[in-house]
């Protein structure tokens, strides 16, 4: 009965473990526009403050240096159709680096 609960208790562990790192940010290392090594993360291109969650995650308390906040001019059409041209278009990514 113990090592039942015990086996039962680890499989519950390894599992919220599994769904905790799956759902960590990942990154790619890439050159900033100033030349140095960044970082960049991709999310939806509907929810920037997703990617801003990814990168706050990847450098913890000490924060992070934003270098590109994705943002493109481009053609924007709303749900319904309408087209809306020379907008800043949220393009799914931003780039930074830690501090």
């Amino acid at each position: 009965m113990k090592c039942a609960m015990a086996l039962s208790r680890l499989v519950k562990w390894s599992l919220a473990a599994v769904v905790l790192l799956g759902g960590c940010a990942t990154y790619h290392i890439v050159t900033g526009p100033d030349g140095q090594s960044a970082m960049r993360v991709s999310c939806r291109r509907d929810n920037p403050y997703g990617c801003d969650a990814r990168a706050h995650r990847i450098c913890g308390p000490s924060g992070y240096q934003l270098l590109d906040n994705g943002t493109r001019f481009g053609t924007f059409v709303t749900p319904n159709g309408y087209v809306v041209p020379n907008q800043m278009v949220f393009q799914g990514f931003i780039i930074f680096r830690c501090h």
